[in-house]
Formats: C-alpha cells, structure tokens, sequence
C-alpha cells in the first residue's frame, strides 16, 4: 500500500473527485492524484488536503511519565464519567466498532467492575447507554455541521453498523428522524429538503 493512499479511501468515502478535493484544498488534480500515489506530499499538505474532506487528522504523542496510575477507585462516580467523557473525546473510543466495557476497560484503564458501577449510578445506566448516548451526540454534530453528508454518510462516520440501526436508535432518544433533526437544526441555506 502506498504512503498516502488512505486519502484515495477517504475521497471516495465522500464521493468527491480529484478535482473536487483539488477545489477544496486549494491543489490541482494532478497535486491530488500524485499524493493518493504516495509520489509527492509533507504532513501539512496531507493535513490540507484531511482537513478538506473534514475528517480531523490526530496525531498522538505519548509521555511514558504521564503513565501513572489514576485513582479511580477513590474517584467518585461523576468525575470519573466526566474523565471517561474526556477519554473518549481525545480518542474517539465511542466510534470504534464492537466497542463494550471490556475494551472501554482495556483502553482507558478503569476496572472493569469500577466502570461498570459508575455507569449505573449515572445517566446512562449502562456502559452500552453510554456509547450510544455518545454515537448520537456525534451524529447531531455531524447533521448541523455538514449538511452536505448522506444520512448513510453520518450512520456510518458516527459509528453505527448500519443506517437502519441508526435511524431507528436516533428516532427512540431524539424523538424525530434525523433528516427532521437536520432539517430543524440546520442554519445552512444548502440544506432545504429532508
């Protein structure tokens, strides 16, 4: 596989062509096509070029001292939800498919048991709740954000398996489908249709 080619993947996943990409990015075909061939390209162009498909580049650094032991049996179960929200933010945990306690456990360090128990003293009542409340928090971004998304396009970047899953668990915790969601929310003057 190619340096670069995950942008080819990513183009396509939007349904744009070089020269769309190119526009947005302020390059040319040729610029796009050298760059999904891995020939040509630095990081701040390959950020150019994420930036305008709008996925978010994240690049991790890890400080070997940062990796002490937080106290989370000590923690009470609000602040710990709020050091999990945070958690999942940086790393988008919430996106990951077949994600469960037992991976959220594994990646963020929090017992499993502990983790367990925090969430039924939460809102959420479950860690698989919470995941969800997390996927739909994202879609309801991704509709106002980016009018221009197919509804297949949100299911799939917000983490859901399928687009009738999707639509089915945002009707039951938003009450309104999310093309209504889109379509009340929306400021954008692009977006006039459901």
């Amino acid at each position: 596989m190619e340096r670069f080619s995950f942008l080819k993947t990513l183009r396509k996943k939007r349904g744009l062509t070089q020269e769309q990409v190119g526009k947005l990015a302020g390059m040319n075909k040729s610029q796009i096509s050298r760059m999904e061939r891995g020939m040509l390209g630095s990081p701040e162009t390959v950020e150019r070029i994420v930036k305008a498909l709008d996925y978010e580049m994240v690049v991790e650094f890890r400080d070997l001292r940062l990796n002490k032991k937080v106290p989370f049996n000590k923690m009470p179960d609000d602040e710990l939800i709020r050091w999990l929200d945070r958690r999942v933010e940086e790393t988008h945990l919430h996106l990951r498919k077949g994600i469960n306690l037992k991976l959220l456990s594994k990646e963020t360090g929090i017992p499993q048991r502990r983790l367990a128990a925090a969430m039924r003293g939460s809102r959420y009542g479950s860690v698989s709740s919470y995941i969800t409340a997390k996927r739909i928090e994202t879609a309801c971004r991704l509709l106002r954000k980016r009018p221009w998304y197919t509804i297949d396009s949100i299911s799939q970047d917000s983490g859901f398996s399928a687009r009738r899953t999707f639509q089915t668990v945002f009707k039951e915790r938003m009450g309104m489908t999310p093309s209504e969601y889109r379509y009340q929310s929306s400021d954008s003057p692009i977006n006039m249709t459901r």
